[in-house]
């Protein structure tokens, strides 16, 4: 399991199972992701983050991957690249409580 966080909580996600932790802040995680797969990319993305996640990680997601977002997305964002490689994404929405 490949998953980002902060330096910070990179021991934390280890325990938890990750065997790379990514640090989001000084690393391209489509790049560190294509390298520790050789190339092949993931079969699951989890986007709890946004922006440009989605589109991003278009990029790292194999054929008939999956992509799971529980954020909106904010602007339009082409999704053709999740077309061709047959990738199945779903959105699941939820009432932000930021209190």
């Amino acid at each position: 399991m490949i998953t980002t966080c902060s330096s910070k909580n990179r021991d934390f996600v280890r325990e938890l199972g990750a065997d790379r932790a990514i640090d989001y802040k000084n690393e391209d995680y489509v790049k560190v992701v294509l390298q520790e797969t050789n190339g092949l990319g993931v079969d699951l993305v989890l986007d709890a983050i946004g922006g440009e996640t989605i589109q991003n990680s278009l990029e790292i997601i194999r054929p008939f991957g999956r992509l799971v977002s529980i954020v909106d997305i904010a602007t339009p964002q082409s999704l053709i690249k999740a077309w061709g490689k047959n990738v199945t994404i779903h959105f699941v929405f939820a009432p932000q409580y930021r209190s």
